[in-house]
């Protein structure tokens, strides 16, 4: 073999699940040994789980409906029964010994009234904002009663998906779902070549649109997330069409791991856990999100979001600064800066976990720069050993022999420098590539530190497994930076009166 070029299979790292039991696959073992713990060990299992719902009638309905039918076995309709298993229930004599409860008391509902109202205010971003605050003030009724629920589900009716959510397209672009009468009749008057006042004088805006900006609204789920932080309760955003089901929707059984496994996570338990990860190791990813308010377009905000060795994770917001995109377009710190936002986020962890790591990792998807390089540095000169990485997904792909893609573990080292790794791909235990397109591995662009490549990737293949908010075998991207867009987004939709919430669950 080349010295240039060295390929090797990283092993499906093993989870953990009740009394230590060991597993690769999410699904598998929580029907066999349902959620991690140990008899031992003062670790959080919750035995119940306390469900708020705010809705419409129907979707208050639709939701208690759905709940009960996930207490029992939910069967699945797909031939491949490793990959698509039967959800085997939620119950206490299910392998998940914990019941989900709802109640009269934890519901909240909205009338027929306001939500019509949605339809009839013209302007979209006074939409959003009623809309906004019609769940936000219900969720903050269910966060005073005594006892609180766990976890409060937002069934969202068709009429506020229609008029208030927006949509990625396929080319990236932000597409709404559906325009009121009003909306329609000025797009009419546009294409026929009429002005409205927006037009001649585009520094005009409705008193509700500035509104939104000032509370940085520009998508009703991030905006929804962001405001009911401020209560305490972590919150499931589900659909209408989700709770009916039907045809384009994932199967009965899918969505049922989906959302139990992000309900028993949400509620204070750890589905499972990696079995070989380092105790004293603390995981960092850092990214940034951009200010919303659209005169602040050059301010950014750096983010850690932090993670120990059992999952549990952290969210730290950063200092705000700017950015001059003519020395590129991905930001990065200054040498205090680097300092400051890595020295911050390791006493985070020491405070949230009540001990001190020995070795940090930090994940980045951009290169380091020497300034941030040297911050970063000095912030961990105290440590033991640390590793400074870049990850990106790769624009090199390398073809297997047959007619199924590489193997998920698959590393190739080119020139003893950067390492390609499938975190996506072809999984023996499974018997099948789990995804539509041909797998698009990662690329480690850099790596400042001391473990071995070999450690490094393997670390990287066991983070992609910690994703909560679904029972999938994997995710493509490890933990700390599956989510560094999204809770980025909803970071930058929080009022300034709302202080961040640290908990990772409530920004799921």
């Amino acid at each position: 073999m080349s010295d240039s070029f060295r390929a090797w299979y990283q092993e499906e790292p093993i989870l953990l699940f009740g009394n230590s039991n060991p597993c690769i696959d999410p699904k598998t073992g929580l029907s066999i040994y349902g959620p991690y713990h140990l008899p031992d060990q003062d670790f959080p299992t919750p035995l119940e789980i306390k469900i708020g719902i705010v809705g419409s009638g129907e979707t208050v309905s639709l939701t208690k409906r759905f709940i009960e039918k996930c207490s029992r076995k939910v069967l699945s309709r797909k031939e491949n029964t490793i990959l698509f298993p039967s959800f085997p229930g939620m119950s206490l004599n299910s392998p998940f010994k914990c019941k989900l409860l709802t109640s009269e008391t934890w519901e909240e509902t909205l009338t027929g009234k306001e939500l019509e109202k949605v339809k009839d205010i013209p302007e979209f971003y006074e939409r959003m904002i009623y809309a906004v605050n019609l769940f936000t003030e219900r969720v903050s009724n269910l966060a005073t009663k005594v006892p609180p629920p766990n976890v409060i589900i937002c069934a969202l009716p068709m009429v506020v998906v229609n008029y208030c959510a927006t949509y990625v397209d396929r080319f990236g672009g932000t597409k709404r779902y559906r325009y009121t009468t009003f909306e329609r009749k000025i797009q009419k008057m546009r294409e026929k070549g009429q002005k409205a006042l927006a037009d001649f004088f585009p520094e005009v805006q409705s008193l509700e649109m500035l509104e939104a900006k000032e509370k940085h609204f520009t998508n009703f789920r991030r905006a929804l997330k962001a405001e009911a932080m401020k209560f305490g309760v972590p919150t499931q955003i589900m659909q209408e069409k989700t709770l009916l089901g039907g045809e384009g929707l994932q199967d009965e059984a899918t969505i049922a791991w989906n959302f139990c496994v992000a309900l028993y996570y949400k509620a204070g338990g750890y589905p499972w856990r990696l079995a070989d990860v380092a105790r004293e190791t603390c995981y960092i990813g850092i990214s940034f999100f951009m200010e919303s308010i659209s005169r602040f377009k050059s301010m950014h905000t750096s983010i850690a979001q932090v993670f120990s060795d059992t999952g549990e994770g952290l969210v730290m917001k950063g200092n705000q600064f700017k950015w001059d995109e003519s020395r590129g377009k991905s930001p990065h710190l200054s040498e205090d800066s680097a300092k400051k936002l890595l020295s911050d986020a390791i006493k985070f962890y020491e405070t949230n976990m009540h001990r001190k790591p020995t070795r940090v990792v930090v994940h980045k998807t951009s290169r380091f720069w020497p300034d941030e390089l040297e911050g970063f540095n000095q912030a961990i000169e105290n440590l033991h050993s640390k590793d400074f990485i870049t990850i990106e997904r790769g624009g090199i792909r390398f073809l297997r022999i047959g007619d199924r893609p590489p193997l998920r573990g698959t590393t190739i080292q080119i020139q003893n420098k950067n390492i390609i790794l499938y975190t996506r791909g072809h999984i023996p235990y499974l018997k099948t590539y789990p995804g539509l397109r041909i797998p698009n591995p990662l690329e480690i662009l850099e790596h400042h530190g001391d473990s071995t490549s070999d450690k490094i990737c393997k670390e990287i293949l066991g983070l992609t497994k910690l994703n909560w908010n679904s029972a999938d075998f994997a995710g493509s991207m490890p933990i700390t930076l599956a989510f560094s867009t999204k809770v980025g987004q909803v970071l930058s939709h929080l009022s300034n009166e709302v202080v961040p919430r640290p908990e990772y669950k409530y920004y799921m």
